[in-house]
């Protein structure tokens, strides 16, 4: 069926696949956009209205704690205590137009809100019954979009759920830094496996604690004389050390699962692990101290 939604024109296809060589909806999708690409879709009311949008959501990340948020949301047709999440999305390399591209998204999306909030573009998810999707929880909103955006080969990050909407302050943080980790200057195609195209805030949390505590502290304060030492090495060894010490770590000090990471024989793994903690004196043995390794490991690789 065809139909107008924010004065952009939607069709929307039902159909099912039974040849398994054939890519189905992908195809569907693929094509459809190919085709609104080619539309001129935006006209003044549509211009004014999707500026309107990224107002109001600008209103609400801006000023989180204005006593008239809820008025400012119900403009918006949102409620005030919804479960949602806030995704941040990377143009891709092809595309230059970010308000073509936002429209285009409208079009095909129309369960998501797409604004744009100081020169990077959004998509708010909203699990609610007056919404498109009707009685999809938010989980089944983000594998939606998720698919559309991994067609059009654009990189993107989830925020965590959250339930008030002056939370989206926090939401758009969260996702913001989801984003800008995987495509921070530097990431080598063995990092890009930490960091996927769709990540989810929840699976970096502990990139952005670390990030915001040495922002405002100095590593050197908290940093165990051993480790210091690691540093100190030359370049290629520190970096070979800290790899192998980090991946232990995320294994619980399995040498097979870290072998196999690593694509080294496990007896080389153990071996390399006892002379790392006879040269340097690494106390592996010790939890508290194992703990804080890991989060040195972390720092130390990512932003050092």
């Amino acid at each position: 069926s065809n139909c107008i939604i924010n004065d952009i024109p939607v069709v929307r296809f039902f159909m099912s696949c039974t040849e398994e060589s054939g890519e189905g909806m992908k195809d569907v999708v693929v094509f459809l956009m190919s085709v609104i690409q080619k539309m001129d879709v935006t006209n003044q009311m549509a211009a004014e209205y999707v500026n309107h949008i990224d107002y109001l959501f600008s209103q609400i990340i801006d000023f989180p704690r204005d006593p008239n948020i809820s008025e400012t949301a119900a403009l918006l047709e949102i409620d005030s205590h919804q479960q949602f999440c806030l995704a941040a999305i990377a143009l891709p390399e092809m595309e230059n137009n970010m308000n073509s591209f936002r429209d285009r998204l409208q079009a095909i999306a129309p369960y998501a809100r797409f604004f744009i909030y100081r020169g990077s573009l959004f998509a708010f998810l909203l699990n609610t019954r007056q919404s498109v999707s009707a009685d999809l929880e938010l989980s089944e909103l983000k594998k939606m979009l998720a698919g559309i955006l991994d067609l059009n080969k654009a990189a993107y990050a989830f925020s965590f759920s959250m339930e008030k909407i002056s939370d989206l302050t926090d939401a758009y943080r969260q996702a913001s830094f989801a984003l800008s980790l995987r495509e921070q200057k530097g990431t080598t195609k063995k990092e890009a496996g930490e960091f996927s195209a769709s990540s989810d805030y929840s699976s970096i949390m502990i990139y952005d604690i670390l990030y915001t505590f040495f922002k405002e502290h100095d590593f050197n304060s908290y940093c165990p004389t051993y480790f210091r030492r690691i540093l100190n090495d030359a370049p290629e060894s520190r970096y070979a050390t800290i790899e192998l010490l980090l991946t232990y770590l995320q294994n619980n000090c399995n040498t097979i699962q870290t072998a196999e990471a690593l694509h080294m024989h496990r007896n080389s793994v153990y071996y390399r692990i006892h002379s790392i903690q006879d040269k340097y004196s690494v106390p592996l043995d010790d939890p508290q101290q194992m703990h804080l390794l890991l989060l040195l490991c972390i720092y130390a690789k990512h932003y050092m």
